[in-house]
């Protein structure tokens, strides 16, 4: 059964990074906020700095690693944007952490 973690991010912090441990692997999560188009998008890379995945937006109830699900670098389970109001409303600077939530769906 998959366990489900809770990926922290600090609110209206538009520029951001930390390591998180993902199924037992080290990465770099980044998250850059666009004020332009109001969106934030995800950086992902090994902990050794390999890119994984490069300016994914951030969409509600999308599976954000599905398209690199094929690399072995990549974490096995699934990450996704979930809105804990059910407004079904995309996060914002402010609400991306709060309201909406990435929570990371372990394999198995």
């Amino acid at each position: 059964m998959a366990d489900i973690l809770t990926i922290p991010v600090a609110r209206a912090a538009p520029n951001q990074s930390q390591t998180t441990t993902l199924d037992g692997r080290a990465f770099r999560l980044t998250f850059k906020w666009n004020a332009r188009i109001g969106r934030w998008f995800l950086d992902l890379e090994t902990s050794g700095g390999t890119s994984i995945l490069a300016g994914k937006a951030v969409v509600l109830g999308a599976d954000l690693l599905r398209q690199v699900r094929w690399n072995p670098e990549a974490p096995p389970g699934a990450l996704i944007a979930v809105d804990f109001q059910g407004g079904g409303q995309e996060a914002g600077l402010e609400t991306l952490g709060e309201r909406v939530r990435l929570l990371y769906f372990t394999a198995g």
